[in-house]
């Protein structure tokens, strides 16, 4: 349905170039190409600014880019102005679930898929969009109903779609996070049993595609996160070896993948082989832009209690507050670190900006809240016997802004992509 354009914002443009960019982002989204989509989408928010498309469009864009901030706010607007219009259509919950998903209100999100799938029961996209938000929820808080809706929509994925390496792969992380929640549980041993032989037949069956498509960028990626979860689970298990065999297969896969780099300086840590550890976060370091690595540098040098290091701790989190300002995490440590050098007054500076940042997020979150609470959800999200979303707030865990490396990051490179799922991983 064409919407009406308001009129002192669309002098001399048509419907049409409104349209062709519209249609120009979402080709270019699609295909990897996520700088030229967030480009065709700001046109079109120029053209249209009540364009609710075209909000939720920049949005994704921002957000694979790695500029969060940005499309934090960008998805809030769109939820507030989508929550006004009280369209209950499949449509409109699928695109408020998503935007749920993308600012780390992952219960609501689970809500929205959860009615998208009364009106379409049979809908791929949104039986994976909903196992995804439950997988979420289980990192934070384990739920064993929300547990179970995921298990039976994975299972009914994989009855459609048989072998595909990527389902495969979220099935084992959730039944792996059931198994460590709940290890008193007797079930605890089977989960985790089923959880290796799933990541073990992802890697399998994604190996196989590799074969046949050796530079596609998709499948290279999901095998370093498949190796990467694989070296997860067997550290969990204190297997060290075959742990950092995992990781190193990774790292051959993408040099400077960060997150395999942690994961070893871990492993080291656990094992007290200091100068090994030192070793990853050299490498890790050489990819400089991530604050993430920056901020770990810095723990992993003050924890080490050498108050000599305590300078060298403290460089480190100014580089990770360098890349990325409003980072409380680090200003937290910075505080910390400073105190321990006798600096009170800067510490109390430090202390300052992180308590102007979090009330900054409590507005935000104040915002976001008062959206769920508007009327199109009374009667679905927050009705009898049903815990209410405002009262079950999750987050991402330390989400960074620009500086966090995108998924897509390699994709924009290759600026070519070629999907080998009919599924979209829109995270």
């Amino acid at each position: 349905m064409k919407r009406k354009f308001d009129a002192k914002h669309s002098a001399g443009h048509t419907t049409s170039e409104f349209e062709q960019e519209i249609s120009l982002g979402k080709l270019t989204l699609n295909s990897g190409k996520i700088i030229d989509a967030k480009r065709h989408f700001h046109k079109a928010l120029t053209i249209n600014p009540q364009s609710l498309e075209a909000c939720f469009g920049k949005a994704v864009a921002c957000y694979h880019i790695g500029e969060r901030q940005h499309s934090k706010e960008f998805f809030l607007d769109y939820l507030i102005r989508s929550n006004n219009l009280r369209n209950n259509s499949s449509g409109s919950w699928l695109d408020r679930g998503k935007a749920y998903y993308f600012i780390g209100y992952y219960y609501v999100a689970w809500s929205c898929f959860t009615e998208v799938l009364k009106l379409d029961p049979n809908n791929n996209e949104v039986l994976y969009a909903r196992a995804k938000a439950a997988y979420k929820l289980t990192k934070l808080n384990f739920d064993e109903r929300i547990f179970e809706t995921a298990i039976a929509d994975f299972n009914q994925l994989l009855q459609q779609t048989l072998k595909c390496p990527e389902i495969l792969f979220y099935k084992a992380k959730i039944l792996f996070k059931r198994s460590i929640k709940t290890q008193e549980d007797l079930k605890s041993e089977d989960y985790l049993a089923e959880a290796t032989l799933l990541f073990q037949s992802a890697l399998s069956y994604n190996t196989l595609l590799l074969k046949r498509s050796p530079i596609n960028v998709n499948l290279l990626l999901a095998q370093g996160n498949i190796l990467y979860r694989l070296g997860h689970m067997t550290s969990n298990n204190e297997h060290f070896d075959e742990s950092l065999k995992h990781y190193d297969k990774a790292l051959a896969l993408e040099p400077q993948n960060t997150k395999a780099l942690l994961a070893q300086v871990r492993v080291h840590t656990r094992r007290d082989n200091l100068e090994a550890a030192e070793e990853c976060y050299d490498r890790a370091l050489e990819s400089a832009l991530n604050p993430k690595v920056w901020l770990s540098y810095g723990i992993f040098l003050f924890n080490s209690c050498n108050e000599a290091s305590y300078p060298t701790a403290l460089d480190a989190c100014k580089l990770a507050l360098f890349y990325f300002p409003n980072y409380e995490r680090a200003l937290e440590v910075k505080c910390n670190i400073l105190r321990k050098l006798g600096k009170e007054e800067e510490a109390r500076e430090a202390e300052k900006a992180k308590d102007l940042i979090s009330r900054a997020a409590m507005s935000n979150e104040e915002k976001i809240l008062e959206s769920i609470r508007g009327p199109i959800y009374s009667n679905t999200i927050i009705s009898k016997g049903q815990e209410s979303p405002c009262n079950n707030v999750n987050y991402e865990v330390d989400s960074l802004g620009p500086t966090q490396p995108p998924k897509k990051r390699w994709v924009e490179q290759y600026n070519k992509s070629t999907n080998t799922s009919s599924f979209k991983d829109f995270t």
